[in-house]
């Protein structure tokens, strides 16, 4: 999660702030952002047809962390973990757009 000054950071990048808290006032006073990463697949992947699977840990989808830094990147088959994942970014999109 990213603190106020991490929020101002990203502002100023002209990044959207969507916030996640239990409630409105909570996000308000605290301003916090979640951090997550995941990616999400399902379909064709790998020659594995007709499958889910789940990309998720430290890892950014940019240069750095793709060739300079040490990153950790978990990457799970199958359809438990990728609905699991996908009900989470459901209900924290839900929170956000509120």
């Amino acid at each position: 999660m990213l603190g106020p000054g991490g929020v101002r950071r990203q502002q100023r990048r002209g990044r959207p702030r969507r916030t996640c808290q239990p409630d409105a006032e909570a996000a308000q006073r605290r301003g916090y952002l979640v951090h997550s990463k995941y990616l999400l697949v399902e379909g064709n992947y790998a020659g594995h047809p007709d499958t889910k699977w789940t990309f998720t840990g430290s890892h950014n989808l940019d240069y750095s962390s793709l060739r300079d830094n040490d990153e950790a990147l978990l990457r799970v088959e199958g359809a438990t973990t990728h609905d699991a994942y996908a009900r989470n970014f459901a209900a924290l999109l839900a929170q956000a757009a509120g």
